[in-house]
C-alpha cells in the first residue's frame, strides 16, 4: 500500500471509481426516499444537491492526499487515529451489508439452487483480487464498471420512459412534501460509502472537479427515482426489494422478464464489486495508518466483515441494518465528520497565522 502513497491515484480515477461504488448503493436505498416522500421522491436528489455540492469541497479538502492523513491532520495524533478507528469500524460494517446484499441479490436470480455462503466466498475472493497491491487495478477497474453500468442504466432508463403513468407521479399529498426533507437525508447518507474514496492517494497534479459529477448523479438519481414511482406508484414500491429489477417488466419483454432480470443483475454485480473492493482496500489502509507494520490487516477486516454478513439471519434483519440504520452512520461518517474536520482544521490554521502575526508584532 505504500506505493499507492506514493503513485496516487489520478481525481477521475477516483471519481470513476466512486460512482461505479455509489450505483448499488443507490439502487437499495431506492425505497427509503419513496417511503418518505411518495410521489415527490424523484426531487429528493435535486433538494440534496446544494449539500453535495458543498460536500465535494469538504471531501476535495479532507481527501487531499488521503482521508487518514487528513483526519490526522485536523484532529491530532491521538483523537485522530481514535476517528480512524471509528471508520474502520463503520467500513467493516458497510462491507458487510454490502456483500450480503449482493449475495441476496445472486441468490434470488439464480433460484433455489443458489448457496449464500458459496456466493459469499467466491465474492470475498475476487474482492481480494480486484483490491490486491496498491489499488491500481481496481481503480482503473473502476473505470471500465462505471462505463458499463451508465450505459445499461441509462438503456432501462430509456426504455422505461414507455412504462411511465402520471397519475403515479400526480397529484402529490401533503404528507409527500412534508416527508422531502427526510428523503433528501436519505440520498445524502450515500456519502457515507463515498467517502471511503478518499483513502485512495490522490496525486498532487490531480485538478479535476468532483461538482460535475455531482450533479451529473443528482440527475441520474432522479431519474431513476421518476421512472420507478412513475411504472409502480409509491405503494408498490415500498413491497419491492429491488424495484429497479421490475423495470424490465414494466417496459413489456413478456416471457423474457426472468432473463432480462439475470442480465440487469449482472451488470449491477459490477457496481456492487467495485464497492466491496473499495471498501475492503479502504479497511485495509485505514487499519495500517493505526498498525503501520500491519500490512497484511486487510485480510482479517475483509474475512470479519463477510463473516458478519453470512450470519445475518435473515431478508428483514438485513433490510433493517442497510435501509434504516446505515444512512444514520453514513450521515455521521460521510457528512457531518468531514464537515467537522475541515472546520477544526481551518481554526487551528487561524489560530497558527494569528500567532504567527501576533510574534512578528512583537518583534
Amino acid at each position: 500500500m505504500n506505493g499507492g502513497a506514493e503513485k496516487g491515484r489520478s481525481q477521475r480515477e477516483r471519481l470513476e471509481l466512486t460512482m461505479a461504488s455509489l450505483a448499488p448503493a443507490a439502487l437499495g436505498l431506492v425505497t427509503v426516499p419513496v417511503a418518505a416522500a411518495g410521489r415527490l421522491a424523484w426531487l429528493a436528489p435535486v433538494l440534496a444537491l446544494p449539500v453535495g455540492l458543498v460536500l465535494c469541497r469538504l471531501w476535495r479538502t479532507l481527501g487531499a492526499e488521503s482521508l487518514p492523513r487528513g483526519l490526522n491532520a485536523s484532529f491530532g495524533r491521538w483523537l485522530g487515529k481514535g476517528i480512524v478507528g471509528g471508520y474502520l469500524l463503520w467500513g467493516i460494517f458497510l462491507l458487510a451489508v454490502s456483500a450480503r446484499r449482493y449475495a441476496d441479490r445472486l441468490t434470488a436470480t439464480v433460484g433455489e439452487g443458489g448457496s449464500r455462503w458459496l456466493f459469499l466466498a467466491a465474492t470475498l475472493v475476487v474482492t481480494l483480487w480486484l483490491s490486491r497491491g496498491d489499488g491500481a487495478s481496481f481503480a482503473r477497474t473502476g473505470r471500465i464498471f462505471f462505463l458499463a453500468v451508465t450505459a445499461v442504466m441509462g438503456a432501462v432508463l430509456l426504455l422505461a420512459l414507455s412504462s411511465l403513468r402520471w397519475q403515479n407521479l400526480w397529484p402529490a399529498r401533503g404528507e409527500d412534501a412534508s416527508g422531502l426533507p427526510a428523503a433528501a437525508l436519505a440520498v445524502l447518507s450515500l456519502a457515507g460509502y463515498g467517502v471511503y474514496a478518499l483513502c485512495l492517494p490522490l496525486r498532487k497534479e490531480s485538478g479535476l472537479r468532483g461538482g460535475a459529477w455531482t450533479v451529473w448523479a443528482s440527475a441520474a438519481l432522479a431519474a431513476l427515482l421518476l421512472a420507478v414511482v412513475g411504472a409502480f406508484g409509491p405503494a408498490l414500491v415500498g413491497e419491492m426489494d429491488e424495484p429497479i429489477l421490475y423495470l424490465l417488466r414494466g417496459v413489456g419483454l413478456p416471457g423474457a422478464f426472468q432473463r432480462g432480470e439475470a442480465a440487469l443483475a449482472a451488470v449491477i454485480a459490477l457496481g456492487d464489486l467495485a464497492l466491496l473492493a473499495l471498501l475492503e482496500w479502504s479497511c485495509g489502509a485505514l487499519g495500517q495508518t493505526l498498525i503501520p507494520k500491519w500490512t497484511w490487516g486487510r485480510y482479517p477486516a475483509a474475512l470479519f466483515g463477510f463473516l458478519i454478513a453470512g450470519w445475518l439471519p435473515d431478508r428483514g434483519s438485513v433490510l433493517f441494518w442497510s435501509e434504516e440504520a446505515a444512512p444514520v452512520g453514513n450521515l455521521f461518517f460521510g457528512v457531518l465528520l468531514p464537515a467537522l474536520a475541515v472546520l477544526t482544521e481551518k481554526i487551528r490554521n487561524r489560530g497558527k497565522g494569528q500567532a504567527i502575526s501576533c510574534g512578528e508584532n512583537n518583534e
